[in-house]
């Protein structure tokens, strides 16, 4: 099917994938039907990093269309590294006229836009706002608005400002130290929910850290997502929510965050109404296998398991120990080759994963009689013990003879019909095709694969996978490959058992074969093939 002849409704789910300049840029003067079709269509508006050429094309083809104003669902604005783009645009856009905007970023604002900002988050105060800023100044001198949410890159306050409270019941901030913190829960005293993506180290001394005053009375659920912070920055952050109903953190490498004795004392005291505790502790052994192993084993007490069920599972390697609790609720889990691991109540073990998507996955943990199960993986990343220690050389044919044979019991750890993305890279040598072919068998909603040249070319001599693989396959990375022309060789050689070769136009980024994979060059010399419907030139 020739380009022009395809419908509007794949041109239309296309253009989801594109930036509003890309599509005025490439389609609008194409012809009638291209240039009718993109003015019905809703659009994606990102000034962050613009090219200025594009930009004033497109603000001056707004100024004689201001029905296109109409069109934007979702609009990202931007003072850094704009050249005053987002003064410019602001000077004639009004928010007034885009009634069908959804989503709103603003990025590294200044003092100059207060009174624009303050006109746009009050139309804009009946949805929610992703408010980003590189400085949150901005934000505390607004008047008080409805904002339900808001988001923040990096927390970061002016002392000698003062500022004005904000009703803000649930806010997400990628980074901040404590003494920000400290602060915000002064002007934002209604606060409800708290993520923290990254809890920094906090400058705070020993002797300063009960001068702080500050409560946080209505904050129900907090969550640190990532945080090197000791135990004693969390009891003051903690000591000033009374009202915790639901924590989860994450900490790394703090030796005292682990003191189960610590965290009773403190939940008694402070967290009278704390029903849900999540957290992974994770910390350097130093050779203390035995003290790190008894101060995990205190949070096995009446308090942890009889008052409030809460259960724990740990584990040893060479130089870490992580514990952390179950059912576990982060959707990222890393499953490497342990040299202990204390089931400790596992519970149900078939549920206790059930939140984990993405999964990295060590051969050497597969067998038929793991006491891990994991239900709702989509992506699954395969490594292998040489992806731990680079010193590693001992891989011979008796280790891929292991390598294979645990990957028959994959399925025992996993459920296979669940996963979209599945990265063989790293165990391509225990990859033959009859074992990659049972894989696809009981993956059927896999569309994604990683892999290696050699695997991938020992693939054509397999008929059937080749099938499978024609057939499942939409996006396809084979790494580490630098020679173009011996790549595309491959795929013309080959009979057509995996694509149907036809014309091949490129230019320096992209590549398209007849109407079944788009093959792409990626960074680091890889190379990605992605299925798809369109047989066309590159836009």
């Amino acid at each position: 099917m020739k380009f022009d002849l395809l419908p509007n409704e794949i041109f239309i789910e296309c253009f989801e994938y594109l930036s509003a300049f890309d599509i005025f840029y490439s389609f609008d003067r194409l012809n009638y039907r291209f240039h009718t079709l993109i003015r019905n269509i809703l659009l994606h508006l990102n000034l962050n990093y613009m090219n200025k050429l594009l930009f004033d094309k497109f603000c001056h083809k707004m100024l004689l269309n201001s029905e296109i104003k109409n069109q934007i669902i979702s609009l990202k604005l931007s003072n850094k590294n704009t050249s005053g783009q987002l003064n410019v645009f602001l000077s004639f856009f009004s928010f007034n006229e885009s009634c069908q905007l959804r989503s709103l970023t603003l990025i590294d604002l200044n003092h100059n836009n207060f009174e624009q900002m303050k006109s746009i988050l009050l139309l804009l105060s009946d949805f929610f706002n992703d408010l980003m800023t590189q400085t949150c100044e901005i934000l505390f001198h607004l008047s008080p608005s409805k904002i339900q949410l808001t988001s923040i890159l990096n927390l970061n306050f002016n002392s000698s400002t003062s500022h004005k409270t904000m009703i803000i019941t649930s806010l997400t901030i990628h980074h901040c130290i404590l003494e920000d913190l400290c602060q915000l829960f002064n002007y934002t005293p209604m606060m409800k929910y708290l993520y923290i993506e990254v809890l920094k180290k906090s400058s705070f001394i020993n002797n300063e850290l009960d001068i702080i005053d500050f409560y946080a009375i209505y904050l129900k659920k907090l969550v640190v997502n990532c945080s090197e912070a000791n135990f004693d920055i969390f009891k003051l952050l903690l000591k000033r929510t009374p009202n915790l109903k639901i924590l989860t953190i994450t900490v790394k490498y703090a030796l005292d965050i682990i003191d189960a004795e610590h965290w009773q004392n403190l939940i008694e005291s402070s967290l009278h109404h704390l029903n849900i505790f999540n957290f992974r502790f994770i910390v350097w052994i130093d050779y203390a296998y035995n003290d790190i192993l008894k101060k995990f084993q205190q949070f096995q007490t009446d308090f942890w398991h009889r008052q409030h069920q809460w259960y724990t599972n740990y584990e040893l390697y060479s130089m870490t120990a992580f514990i952390y609790t179950i059912p576990y609720v982060w959707n990222f889990f890393n499953l490497k080759p342990n040299m202990k691991i204390s089931s400790i109540s596992m519970m149900n073990n078939s549920k206790t994963f059930d939140y984990v998507t993405e999964l990295y996955l060590f051969i050497k943990m597969i067998n038929n009689k793991s006491d891990y199960y994991f239900q709702n993986v989509k992506s699954l990343i395969l490594k292998n013990e040489r992806d731990l220690f680079e010193e590693f050389s001992d891989y011979n044919l008796q280790s891929k003879k292991k390598e294979a044979k645990r990957l028959q019991f994959l399925n025992i750890i996993i459920n296979l019909t669940n996963i979209e993305h599945l990265d063989l890279k790293s165990i391509s040598n225990a990859i033959s095709p009859t074992i990659l072919l049972e894989i696809l068998k009981q993956t059927p909603k896999l569309s994604s694969l990683v892999i290696e040249k050699p695997a991938l070319i020992s693939c054509f001599t397999n008929n059937q996978l080749c099938w499978y693989l024609n057939k499942m396959i939409k996006i396809l990375d084979i790494t580490h490959y630098d020679d173009h022309n011996e790549f595309m060789n491959i795929f013309e050689d080959r009979d057509n058992k995996f694509i149907n070769s036809g014309q091949l136009i490129s230019n320096s980024f992209n590549f398209y074969i007849n109407s079944q994979l788009t093959i792409s060059t990626q960074p680091q010399s890889d190379y990605c093939l992605a299925r798809s419907d369109l047989s066309a030139k590159s836009f």
